[in-house]
């Protein structure tokens, strides 16, 4: 499954592969690389019951989620739990890959 921005807002579609030992569709939205993977539920019609919001460190990336060992430990149980992932990489940062912070670093003028 993956999802796209259509006329009607966020679409569902089938027919995603992945190269992560946790299936996730990568993609760009708004500008934002983003992956998302969606609960065995979901390939039925099911809608799964929450979504999880993935924010990750520090000198990483959204995809690290889906590769890292304790990551994808913390994943599959999400997903046995029926939930949807979904994880982001900054747009914005200055070489380190960290979330900016009101006042903590020149260029979070773009966050105000």
């Amino acid at each position: 499954l993956s999802l796209h921005i259509g006329p009607q807002g966020l679409v569902l579609a089938s027919g995603s592969s992945s190269k992560f030992p946790v299936p996730a569709e990568q993609d760009v939205l708004n500008g934002v690389e983003t992956f998302i993977s969606w609960p065995e539920s979901a390939s039925s019609g099911g809608r799964p019951p929450a979504a999880l919001l993935l924010f990750h460190g520090c000198s990483n990336s959204g995809a690290d989620w889906f590769r890292k060992p304790e990551e994808i430990q913390f994943l599959r149980a999400a997903q046995r739990r029926g939930l949807a992932l979904l994880a982001f990489t900054t747009p914005v940062h200055l070489g380190n890959f960290c979330w900016p912070s009101p006042g903590g670093e020149k260029g979070d003028e773009d966050f105000e």
